[in-house]
């Protein structure tokens, strides 16, 4: 709520990434631009504002399980922290994506002993083919969302839900520019989310869709909202995720910023996603 008693604005930012980290930042860049924007329009106006940012670059606030009757429950929207165990970031594999490190995660089981390679390097190469991850926070009564999205890539495959609802499913393959480097996905998830908790879950799998052909050549047979999929090991694993969501306290905020910012016009430049994806 706008204020004449201040000239300060207020904003609360969640496990905040530091500007200076390396790599693409697609949707928080879009996304910290408001942010300043929300910031500068409230000094204008000698506003009191409370922005909150919530941060969904990989870090403490996710956690991850392979436990499938555990995934099935955060898919519902079903949260708590206290089942799983921390992601496993800050890796890469130079050798097959130009990912940021800090964006990659994996279930690497406790103390990254499954992610590790002979030399005791963690690489992401012999982690589990399937894990869980889930993400929960608040939203507080009467604060409107400005603008949530998340850029999210996995190899091989993803599934994301927001509050129980499937919102895009994709494999790498299809997901690729000219040089074979994984291009994520930019989802705009604003309109799934509410005041209360609120929970991202996704499930990552290593391996391929069955396509047509009549059994797996590899590995095992499992179902995905993609279709049947060949669940096997094809040398890395990791889900890449980044994005944020900004939340504002009052309906006052968007039109203070819809006439200088074009609100969330920067959205609208990003390019359909390519290849295999499906939203629901």
């Amino acid at each position: 709520m706008w204020s004449s008693r201040s000239h300060s604005a207020r904003v609360a930012v969640f496990d905040r990434v530091p500007r200076s980290q390396a790599g693409p930042r697609p949707s928080l860049h879009g996304l910290r631009g408001v942010v300043a924007a929300v910031l500068a329009v409230g000094g204008l106006a000698g506003a009191q504002a409370s922005t909150t940012v919530f941060n969904f670059d990989p870090g403490t606030n996710w956690r991850t399980t392979t436990d499938r009757l555990v995934g099935q429950q955060w898919a519902l929207g079903n949260f708590d922290r206290s089942e799983g165990i921390a992601v496993q970031t800050g890796y890469g594999n130079a050798g097959t994506t130009s990912l940021p490190v800090e964006s990659m995660m994996w279930n690497c089981g406790e103390g990254a002993a499954l992610c590790r390679n002979a030399e005791g390097v963690i690489t992401g190469g012999d982690g589990p083919l399937e894990a869980f991850f889930g993400y929960g926070f608040h939203i507080e009564d009467g604060a409107h969302v400005l603008a949530a999205v998340l850029s999210v890539i996995a190899d091989d495959f993803f599934h994301l839900r927001v509050n129980g609802i499937s919102v895009m499913a994709a494999t790498l393959d299809g997901h690729t520019d000219g040089d074979g480097q994984p291009v994520p996905l930019n989802i705009d998830i604003a309109s799934y989310l509410h005041a209360g908790d609120n929970v991202l879950s996704l499930r990552a799998m290593d391996g391929a869709l069955k396509g047509t052909a009549a059994t797996c050549s590899r590995g095992v047979e499992v179902s995905s909202v993609l279709g049947p999929f060949c669940q096997y090991d094809r040398a890395y694993e990791y889900l890449s995720v980044a994005g944020a969501a900004i939340t504002v306290p009052a309906p006052s905020t968007l039109w203070l910023l819809a006439g200088s910012l074009g609100l969330l016009g920067w959205r609208s430049g990003r390019k359909p996603a390519r290849g295999v994806a499906t939203a629901a």
